[in-house]
């Protein structure tokens, strides 16, 4: 597990990184996650799913969605345009980090939790996959690996360390150099079940 100093740090260092215009941050993400998506076999519409989002920064996939029955949003970044975006909407956002929150007395269980490119920024990423799967039916992620650890990036992982805590639904995304608002490294991505 990290400590929260060095925590605090790399949150800093990150948030250098989220300073794209309002509009410009507000269609990338969207083509970002139109790309997850794709995918994972998502939709933008939730069919009545309970989701939590974990690490989303600025613009949350479930500011995006609609008909979900109830959202949840793990952002303890600070972000007024988080806050601007779900204003309003029927989402709870939790400023804490998700290692850190009795997950049992927060959240009912849910339908899915979504990992989208969070696990590097974390204190401890073992602990926060083993509350999600105690919490929900799914877990869907797209996760960076052989990125080698920097000021923002506090753990480095290989497809090995997916498929160890997720089986055979782990998949390879290469990488792709010419990638638009997407990931342009190799990627773990996939749909775990509990059933």
């Amino acid at each position: 597990m990290i400590d929260n100093e060095k925590w605090l740090k790399a949150q800093a260092a990150e948030r250098r990184f989220h300073k794209d215009p309002f509009r410009i941050g507000l269609n990338a993400y969207y083509q970002s996650y139109m790309q997850y998506f794709k995918h994972l076999g998502l939709d933008f519409n939730c069919h009545g799913k309970s989701i939590i989002e974990i690490g989303p920064a600025d613009y949350p996939a479930l500011f995006y969605c609609y008909d979900y029955l109830l959202g949840y949003i793990i952002e303890p970044m600070p972000s007024s345009i988080l806050k601007e975006l779900i204003s309003g909407k029927t989402l709870t956002h939790i400023d804490r980090p998700a290692e850190d929150i009795d997950w049992s007395k927060e959240f009912p269980a849910v339908s899915e939790i979504w990992l989208f490119n969070v696990l590097q920024h974390v204190k401890d990423p073992d602990m926060i996959i083993e509350k999600c799967k105690q919490q929900t039916e799914a877990i869907c992620f797209f996760e960076p690996i052989n990125c080698g650890i920097s000021d923002c990036h506090l753990w480095s992982f290989d497809l090995e360390y997916f498929r160890t805590h997720f089986g055979d639904c782990v998949k390879h995304y290469p990488g792709n150099p010419d990638a638009r608002n997407f990931h342009t490294h190799e990627c773990a991505y996939g749909v775990w079940s509990k059933l």
